[in-house]
């Protein structure tokens, strides 16, 4: 266990997905400005319309008998849409979307069936690939950028068990970072652009701080809680069995980051398990009550080794 304190491999993985969840952050403006774009021409070809009153997309039923306004803005969208792209207009909420462009998003993320209506987060890679490969407003070349990165980032969060990286895969991530936020029309809507690409830089070079070990924390969260909301997701479609499986192996994901994050920062591991908690208000504490009761054996244990 001492060595993984100086384990380069698993620096590079902690450097890689900061910076990952940092570029995020600074893509929203980008993506907040293609939405607005759209928006504001939509608002401007429709006029002012009346508000709807029959909340349309949910008690509609046939979308050609909702309400002219809910009809005017889904036509309108339509024209964004890319062919091919299919989209369930049920599982949307067509009666905001006249308030303003973050409503719309909604209409760009993909959303698995009776999923309904959730906070999008337009500070994750993910979904900002959905918005920019669903909506016909940011071009092909800038999404093509984007769609190399999100895979790497997917790869990152979701495949790699060891949390490791070797330099070459880690070199390969900052340069595909720097392709995306250099981009012309990118780095204009980048706030403070050289020091985001200094911040890069010190990332790169295994430069980490307690900000950063937050970051992490708080990325590794917002993944726990994608977990949670597809294991609720999935609960009318599994049965117990399948769904006590699927909640084992989140406990015993979270557990395995407890104590790698407890041994690298050499923090307790309880201490650990709180900020993950604070950080990200992470619910499910049902299931977090047996990884806090191995938390509590191993500082039980630790304190009787230094009796």
């Amino acid at each position: 266990m001492a060595n993984l304190r100086n384990e380069r491999k698993f620096r590079n993985y902690i450097s890689a997905l900061v910076a990952t969840f940092k570029t995020g952050e600074a893509l929203e403006n980008f993506t907040q400005q293609g939405l607005l774009a759209v928006h504001n021409h939509i608002q401007n070809k429709v006029g002012n319309l009346p508000p709807c009153l029959n909340q349309c997309s949910q008690n509609g039923g046939d979308i050609n008998r909702w309400c002219v306004t809910c009809i005017s803005w889904r036509q309108e969208l339509e024209n964004f849409i890319p062919r091919g792209v299919r989209r369930n207009w049920q599982d949307t909420a067509s009666w905001c979307w006249p308030n303003g462009a973050k409503e719309i998003a909604e209409v760009f993320v993909f959303k698995f069936p009776g999923q309904g209506n959730r906070n999008i987060n337009l500070k994750d890679l993910s979904t900002i690939f959905n918005v920019w490969n669903r909506c016909k407003q940011f071009q092909r070349p800038v999404v093509n950028l984007l769609e190399i990165l999100k895979e790497s980032r997917n790869e990152l969060a979701h495949n790699n068990a060891n949390m490791k990286l070797s330099n070459a895969k880690k070199t390969l991530i900052f340069q595909q970072i720097n392709n995306v936020v250099s981009h012309p029309d990118i780095q204009q809507t980048i706030h403070n652009h050289a020091d985001f690409l200094q911040t890069l830089h010190e990332l790169e070079n295994g430069e980490l701080f307690m900000e950063d070990f937050e970051r992490a924390l708080h990325a590794i969260g917002l993944q726990n809680a994608e977990i949670e909301t597809r294991l609720n997701d999935l609960s009318s479609t599994v049965n117990e069995t399948n769904r006590k499986m699927l909640t084992h192996i989140f406990c015993l994901s979270v557990f395995i980051v407890i104590l790698v994050f407890a041994v690298l920062f050499k923090e307790p591991p309880a201490y650990i398990a709180q900020q993950i908690i604070r950080l990200n208000n992470m619910p499910m504490q049902a299931t977090m009550d047996p990884i806090n009761e191995r938390m509590s054996k191993m500082t039980l244990s630790s304190q009787a080794g230094k009796l």
